[in-house]
């Protein structure tokens, strides 16, 4: 027989029971019995109005009792009990069919048909047939207090006082192993299921609106009412200025990004002198959100101080500029009352004011800076303060910069949480959780060129009106991964049958290309595939490694070679001389040395961030260059001059290096059997004991790999490869068949081969052998279409 326990008693079952007698349908009968009543009695004798004073009466005790049940027996206080039916919330024991024997498997139908718990397993993706088939025999014989204690657990973890239905169903799909399975089916994590508690939670609160006539309410409608009376009317001012103020309050309250820096802000405006703010973020960085908040958070305290009001406006830049011949007459007639009152006049497009005013409007905005009732909040990305603020340094000068940083994966989800619960009512439209979380990875990991949470919140937006079209009205993952690879420019959709080919046939392929180098190969192709499985940790890119080995044995050809199978083509490869990048100053060139000339590797990586990184003889370069590629290879993501974050993780990061080439030919030369791992380990301890590369440096990558000298019977398959390719475009271009003997080609080989300049020196012996034999015989005797040669040994001269 399965255990129960009994809930009757308890402080939720008197508030249910109440609740159902006052105000169900027996209750209902017996009031619409009570007031017939009344009223008939108004109609029957002389005296209605005792009968109009008793209904009043009636009517308003009801009032009493149904604000007492609400708000006292209904009030969820902290609680601390070894009683644990007293945890149980009001919402999960309402749908408890016999509170007196309550089973795990009737806990577990309570949270099913609660709303909060319905809206837990939707999101999940699950319904309620999939968990009653799991469990059905799973909880005959568990304990409902087991299931309680686990869920009185999870209270403070999600900051809440009573057990509900989501705590249930997170007790249950942690603890059962038949109803954990669900998740693993439905490939989610116990720290997914958490953050839907989380998102739970906060859709619970959303539902929680200010009331008609609360303090909020009224001051948001008529906190600012007067305002122009007793700041005086400035019709002018009006005329090119839109009042935030009002726009601030009524907006809904969330999230507040930003808090440190609206603190600055704050703090910046209350000065005597330089009192101005240039707010610098991205697009999509909550610039104008945080202003908002600003506004709201300025009236809050003002009407709670019961100080002077500060009117807080926008300015109308476009019509400044273009809706009147003389913008600085219009300018100084604003400011005439000035004295009036204190005003924070908000500037969204500051750059554009700059570049479009004349030399008289510039000195108009110098007034209104250094105006001691006037605070002027200008927003502008960083390439536009570059561009066309930091070029007035006398306004620049007035203003304290406030610099937004990109807010993280965890914030945007919250934000996109509130976007959705917004557009959730008008739409129709369901956002299962799964498809939240793809848009912020989607968007944090493929969309450079923007910021969070504007670009994830733009992607919800997008898919929300493609589900409003189809019937169920639910944003998929390929929605999702449609909408961000169009801004990615690539397809993000998951890998393909493709590109997993791709990756299971890497070895094969770079072998077809790069000669003698099987090992080096080999290690390369595992590595790569443990990437891009994420094997490892997902913040670093899909794979780093440093290429060493001398001259001519087939890195940066290999770079090559990679960049064009997984990414499809060789100019994906962002290759960098970093030869160029000897100087300190160099890191100015890498993340933008604050001129508004953005970088040339983060502004390719947010264009395409799918691509290969080449740094070529990256021993060449400076200390504090090597500095910044390190803080990519553990972190995945770069910084730059403008508090931009780029994104690398799916990039692959080769960089070659030449260190140790002097020891390469005397390793080779004292053990010309020298195996693979030998080889490999006594270069290592050479540039080590150098100090070319510490061992902490060369174990940030995720494979150093050593290229050995090339053999003579690799060199000989060298010269074959470079040959054909000469051969194929022959064909191709001329109509002219080639044909090389075998006696000729290993005399090529043999007098291009080289331990210390590798494939370099057989390119070189194949220009002077081949390639110039060529040119004279065409000289001499122009070939025809159609045409077959033959080349001997004799004919090359070797």
């Amino acid at each position: 027989m399965a255990s129960t326990i009994s809930l009757v008693g308890t402080k939720a079952d008197i508030a249910v029971t109440v609740r159902r007698v006052l105000f169900g349908s027996v209750g209902f009968i017996v009031h619409a019995f009570v007031l017939g009543m009344f009223v008939l009695g108004i109609f029957s004798i002389e005296h209605e109005i005792a009968f109009v004073e008793a209904a009043l009466l009636y009517i308003f005790t009801l009032g009493i009792l149904h604000r007492f049940v609400i708000e006292e027996l209904s009030r969820e206080d902290q609680y601390s009990s070894d009683d644990l039916s007293e945890y149980i919330s009001i919402d999960l024991l309402r749908f408890i069919r016999h509170p007196a024997t309550v089973s795990a498997s009737e806990l577990l139908h309570a949270a099913m048909a609660s709303p909060r718990g319905a809206f837990v397993l939707a999101e999940l993706g699950f319904i309620a047939k999939e968990i009653q088939d799991c469990s059905e025999k799973a909880l005959v014989e568990c304990d409902p207090k087991t299931i309680l204690e686990s869920a009185r657990k999870l209270l403070m973890k999600f900051q809440a006082k009573r057990i509900a239905a989501p705590h249930i169903l997170a007790a249950l799909l942690g603890e059962s192993g038949s109803l954990n399975a669900l998740l693993n089916r439905a490939d989610l994590s116990l720290d997914d299921l958490d953050r839907i508690l989380e998102w739970e939670a906060l859709h619970e609160a959303s539902r929680a609106k200010v009331g008609t006539f609360s303090p909020e309410s009224l001051q948001s409608s008529f906190g600012g009412m007067g305002r122009s009376w007793v700041m005086g009317y400035n019709r002018i001012l009006d005329e090119l200025t839109e009042d935030l103020t009002m726009q601030a309050s009524h907006a809904p309250r969330g999230m507040i990004l930003h808090q440190k820096e609206a603190e600055t802000i704050s703090g910046v405006l209350t000065r005597s002198a330089n009192h101005n703010a240039l707010v610098l973020g991205r697009r999509g960085s909550g610039r104008w959100t945080m202003l908002l908040a600003y506004a709201a958070k300025l009236r809050a305290n003002e009407l709670a101080l019961g100080s002077a009001f500060s009117r807080v406006l926008l300015l109308k830049t476009q019509r400044l500029l273009s809706g009147t011949d003389h913008p600085d007459q219009d300018f100084l007639k604003a400011l005439q009352h000035r004295d009036a009152g204190r005003y924070v006049i908000v500037i969204r497009d500051l750059g554009l004011l700059l570049s479009g005013g004349d030399a008289r409007l510039m000195g108009v905005l110098m007034k209104l800076l250094e105006s001691p009732n006037v605070s002027v909040i200008a927003i502008a990305d960083p390439e536009e303060y570059h561009k066309a603020i930091a070029r007035h340094p006398d306004i620049d000068a007035q203003f304290e910069r406030v610099l937004l940083e990109e807010i993280s994966e965890k914030e945007a989800m919250q934000v996109l949480m509130e976007e959705y619960f917004a557009l959730e009512a008008s739409a129709h439209v369901t956002v299962p959780y799964r498809a939240l979380k793809a848009i912020v990875d989607g968007t944090g990991r493929y969309v450079g060129t923007a910021a969070f949470p504007g670009k994830a919140i733009d992607v919800l937006r997008e898919v929300v009106v493609a589900a409003r079209r189809i019937r169920p009205s639910i944003v998929t993952e390929d929605m999702v991964m449609k909408a961000v690879s169009v801004r990615a420019h690539q397809d993000i959709s998951g890998i393909g049958n493709t590109e997993r080919q791709s990756y299971l046939h890497l070895s094969e392929h770079l072998s077809q290309r790069i000669i003698g180098q099987q090992e080096a190969i080999h290690t390369l192709s595992d590595a790569l595939k443990r990437g891009k499985m994420q094997m490892g940790s997902r913040k670093r890119p899909i794979g780093t490694f440093l290429l060493l080995g001398s001259t001519g044995v087939g890195k940066t050809e290999t770079a090559k070679a990679v960049a064009k199978i997984i990414f499809g083509a060789s100019d994906r490869m962002i290759r960098l001389d970093m030869n160029e990048y000897s100087e300190s100053t160099s890191v100015d060139e890498i993340i933008g040395g604050g001129t508004g000339d953005k970088s040339v590797l983060t502004r390719q990586i947010q264009e395409r961030p799918s691509s290969l990184i080449l740094l070529d003889e990256l021993e060449k370069a400076h200390p504090h260059v090597l500095n910044l590629f390190l803080q990519i290879l553990d972190e995945g993501h770069l910084i730059d001059s403008d508090g931009v974050k780029t994104d690398f993780r799916s990039c692959i990061i080769f960089a070659t290096s030449n260190a140790g080439s002097a020891a390469v030919q005397k390793i080779v030369g004292a053990h010309p059997d020298i195996s693979p791992a030998d080889f490999r380990k006594e270069l290592m301890d050479t540039i080590v004991a150098a100090g070319t590369y510490s061992p902490e440096f060369l174990n940030r990558f995720d494979e150093v790999i050593v290229f050995k000298p090339l053999a003579l019977p690799d060199a000989v398959l060298v010269a074959t490869q470079m040959i054909s390719a000469i051969v194929s475009a022959l064909q191709k271009e001329k109509g002219i068949t080639l044909k090389i003997d075998a006696d000729a080609l290993e005399a090529i080989a043999t007098k291009g081969y080289s331990v210390e300049f590798g494939a370099r020196a057989m390119r070189r012996a194949i220009q002077d052998t081949l390639e110039t034999y060529l040119a004279d015989r065409f000289l001499r005797e122009p070939p025809k279409r159609g045409e077959v040669i033959a080349v001997t040994r004799g004919d090359l001269k070797l």
